[in-house]
């Protein structure tokens, strides 16, 4: 009996441990480019109706910023956040912020 609830707990958690260690990105971050259209204006509205903070504006010239969700709710949920950013006419791409690793 012992054995079938380790077995059980083991087969249940892995995934989650799994996930845990190998997520690729920086939970509520990601990088998005917008138009070379968009308007300082229009951008500090986005990036206020979306809760989010702007951590870096990478480039001035082309409008590259990494920005960190603030509200963590599940209305501001990252991968539902950067679907709504891509649907948006003002913004070129969207990215989360994935992590890079040098292998030596």
């Amino acid at each position: 009996m012992k054995v079938t609830k380790l077995f059980l707990f083991i087969l249940v958690t892995y995934p989650i441990i799994l996930t845990a260690e190998t997520q690729n990105y920086v939970n509520n971050e990601f990088i998005v480019k917008f138009k070379s259209t968009a308007t300082s204006k229009t951008i500090n509205k986005i990036i206020k109706k979306y809760s989010l903070q702007i951590i870096e504006r990478v480039t001035t010239e082309n409008n590259l910023y990494h920005l960190k969700i603030i509200d963590k709710t599940k209305r501001h949920d990252l991968f539902d956040t950067i679907n709504k950013l891509k649907l948006n006419k003002d913004v070129e791409y969207v990215q989360p912020n994935y992590k890079y690793k040098i292998e030596q």
